[in-house]
């Protein structure tokens, strides 16, 4: 993932899960030889009171993955809570009682990770960025047989 942030001080919630997370600058030097610096270093991140919820499977026959999209302007969910864009997306795949809830660190504006639960166990994650007034879905992964 990237984003462009300003110089100095700023803050940024990522979704990301708990655990090391190696993070790298990058500041423009356009006109010169060297087109980009970098600094980088490992932070550790804590789940705390984040309100994290795993988006890891449990998948006892092995996993699957796929990308959505590209999508048009049009397509992009605008307004549509991203629950109702997974929904959407796995129409034919939910079975009754199946939990569909954000996931992942829930405090992130611009990312969310939306999970699927059955029977108590996560069997399928999509990802979402917001872009413009949309979201715009990328990864996902299910279980296989789901």
């Amino acid at each position: 993932m990237g984003w462009s942030m300003p110089t100095g001080e700023s803050g940024r919630v990522a979704n990301v899960p708990p655990g090391k997370v190696r993070i790298s600058c990058y500041s423009r030097s356009w006109g010169r030889e060297k087109a980009f610096t970098i600094e980088s270093g490992t932070i550790e991140v804590l789940a705390g009171d984040s309100g994290y919820m795993t988006t890891k499977l449990d998948c006892p026959r092995g996993k699957l993955a796929s990308g959505m999209g590209p999508y048009s302007e049009e397509e992009i969910g605008g307004k549509r809570d991203p629950v109702e864009l997974l929904r959407r997306e796995l129409t034919g795949s939910l079975k009754e009682g199946d939990v569909v809830e954000i996931a992942g660190n829930t405090q992130s504006r611009d990312e969310k990770t939306v999970r699927v639960v059955r029977d108590g166990k996560v069997v399928a994650n999509a990802h979402y960025i917001q872009v413009s007034d949309g979201w715009l879905g990328g990864l996902t992964e299910n279980c296989a047989g789901f």
